[in-house]
């Protein structure tokens, strides 16, 4: 005989239970999405410290984004004409060498514009210099004065004054004012290393921004973290095309005497640029022997890097330009900075390469990145530059 009061109490107690499961299902849910959402706000403000490009400045400051070609430097001046040489003066202090590639680029390019014809576009260019001699140029004055908010120098005296951002974002205008040409020339001599640092500042902020337009790969920069603890921002449109995990039973990697290996490629028909990311143990480079560095390098690419011809390799070329080396920093990592070029063995093949190894005292070795430019009959430059934006973002 059914005993409907235990029913009744059953169906009650399972009302109950189903009750605080919805409950608890809630809280869970709750739980989860203030997890996750903690977990965005970490990651959007871990990226957000490797991006120095702030759109919230844009609308804040009603401003446009700058444009122009990647570095040339808009030279507002009425002096071009009265004095010829300052056109010469200027390709002498923008046009210093870039380090070590094939040919001769000038770091910046000057472009010389007299006040009455600079446009509205060529205002917005990222990279601006106003040049003024006070003596000589009512009208820079009043340039100066209007456009640029520089009080009159009722002094006459020597000025060099940097603001950024006065019609676009990101934007570098310096403003420079000497009492004749001579002492202006050499104002800008005394300062070309503040305004060059000043410059190549804004042009990584935008080059940033264009490297990273199309996003990162993902998939790459969470492996790379995952299997051989490196924290970079691979950008969309490299591939991994060979990776070896730490592993004592990798022939490869035995060979080569490394513990680990990722290397990445961004492949067109006009370039190649390829990163690649190997490590071994801080035991083997004590001493940051540089031959020992450099060895290691030559192995490394000559073992793995092929040029056209079938049995050519790739390996630092020397007898063209010498490697420039210096120590750096990154991301509080001691490390060593190597500047130079390549050449293939049995073929005719060559480029620039950016070269780092760095002390990754945390795991207990020595961490190589090995970022390489074959872009035959097109300008290096741009390229290098590109792959410095990627690998500073390093963590």
């Amino acid at each position: 005989m059914v005993n409907f009061e235990d029913s009744k109490h059953k169906k009650m107690e399972l009302f109950s239970i189903e009750i605080k499961l919805k409950k608890l299902s809630k809280i869970s849910i709750i739980s989860f999405l203030i997890i996750f959402s903690l977990m965005s706000c970490k990651q959007k403000e871990k990226e957000a410290t490797t991006d120095d490009f702030q759109d919230k400045k844009i609308t804040d400051e009603f401003k446009e984004i700058s444009t122009g070609e990647e570095y040339s430097i808009i030279v507002i001046s009425d002096l071009a004409t009265k004095y010829p040489d300052l056109k010469t003066a200027l390709n002498n202090l923008f046009a210093i060498k870039f380090d070590v590639l094939p040919q001769n680029e000038p770091h910046f390019n000057p472009i010389i514009i007299h006040p009455d014809s600079l446009t509205e576009d060529q205002k917005l260019n990222l990279c601006i210099m106003a040049l003024n001699v006070n003596s000589a140029s009512d009208r820079m004055n009043a340039f100066a004065e209007n456009e640029l908010h520089i009080d009159k120098n009722v002094n006459n005296e020597s000025r060099f004054q940097i603001s950024e951002n006065t019609w676009a974002y990101p934007q570098k205008v310096i403003y420079a004012e000497a009492s004749t040409i001579e002492e202006l020339i050499l104002l800008l001599e005394k300062k070309q290393n503040d305004f060059i640092e000043e410059y190549d500042q804004s042009e990584k902020i935008r080059l940033k921004r264009r490297v990273y337009a199309k996003g990162r790969n993902n998939t790459a920069t969470t492996r790379l973290l995952k299997m051989h603890q490196i924290d970079i921002s691979i950008p969309k449109g490299y591939v991994n095309i060979m990776e070896r995990v730490p592993s004592k039973s990798d022939t490869i990697l035995r060979n080569l005497k490394i513990d680990g290996l990722s290397w990445f490629r961004n492949n067109t028909k006009a370039y190649n640029m390829d990163i690649l990311f190997y490590y071994t143990s801080l035991d083997q480079f004590k001493d940051d022997e540089i031959d020992k560095i450099l060895l290691k390098k030559d192995q490394i690419t000559s073992n793995l890097i092929q040029g056209q011809n079938q049995g050519s390799y790739v390996v630092i070329a020397y007898d063209y330009n010498p490697p420039v080396i210096r120590d750096v920093t990154i991301s509080g990592y001691e490390a060593i900075e190597i500047r130079g070029l390549w050449e293939t063995e049995g073929d005719f093949m060559g480029g620039p390469f950016l070269y780092y190894a760095i002390k990754d005292l945390k795991n207990n070795r020595m961490l190589f990145i090995d970022a390489i430019v074959y872009a035959p009959e097109i300008k290096k430059k741009p390229f290098i530059k590109r792959l410095e934006v990627t690998l500073q973002t390093l963590r």
